[in-house]
């Protein structure tokens, strides 16, 4: 049951986290690059992902020791740090994927809008 418990609380954590920084990276490419032309929106989501990078950081240092305690006591694992360490990178290279996704999304979108924004101001 402890062991259980302890897996429970690495898996709910680790989504946890990375689920916010999603959220934060959704939402920061949402308001900063909407309506700008493709060019502006392409150097300003670059910008957004390299202030976000700290955040990152702070959060996989974090997380891996969280892990690391979980693992270590609760559940008590041998080499927990070792595999804190690997479910903090698998879960980092995820999200990596899903920032990359989400600015690649914005941009197109931010291209359609924009055209439609000069059409629309070109016909009135």
């Amino acid at each position: 049951m402890k062991r259980n418990l302890g897996i429970f609380l690495v898996i709910l954590l680790t989504i946890a986290v990375y689920g916010y920084l999603i959220f934060i990276s959704n939402f920061s490419f949402f308001i900063i690059v909407r309506e700008m032309p493709e060019e502006r929106a392409k150097i300003v989501s670059n910008d957004v992902i390299r202030q976000l990078i700290p955040y990152f950081v702070i959060s996989f240092v974090a997380l891996t020791l969280l892990n690391f305690i979980i693992l270590k006591k609760i559940v008590q694992l041998e080499s927990s740090f070792l595999k804190s360490f690997l479910i903090s990178i698998i879960t980092f290279i995820f999200l990596f994927v899903f920032v990359v996704s989400f600015k690649n999304k914005f941009i197109e979108q931010n291209k359609i809008d924009y055209q439609r924004i000069l059409e629309q101001n070109t016909i009135h």
